[in-house]
């Protein structure tokens, strides 16, 4: 669990997480459902795989994707 963020020390702008967010549901509308049901709505994998219909694997799968996609380009922001 945890929030999207590119590392331990800085923390996450919103402007730039929003960017983000908008860039990952162009990538992925599902990985983008996936990140708002569990990290906005605070909803567990079973349950974000109930409201998508797809299996627990493939909700667990994007949630991992996301969180790591999110991270390096949230990381990739604070560098430049």
């Amino acid at each position: 669990g945890g929030a999207p963020r590119g590392g331990d020390s800085a923390p996450v702008d919103l402007l730039d997480l929003d960017a983000a967010l908008v860039e990952l549901g162009k990538r992925s509308a599902r990985q983008l459902r996936v990140v708002e049901m569990r990290y906005f709505g605070g909803l567990e994998i079973e349950q974000a795989a109930a409201v998508l219909g797809v299996s627990h694997a493939t909700v667990e799968r994007d949630w991992q994707a996301a969180r790591a996609w999110l991270g390096a380009r949230l990381a990739g922001r604070r560098r430049s």
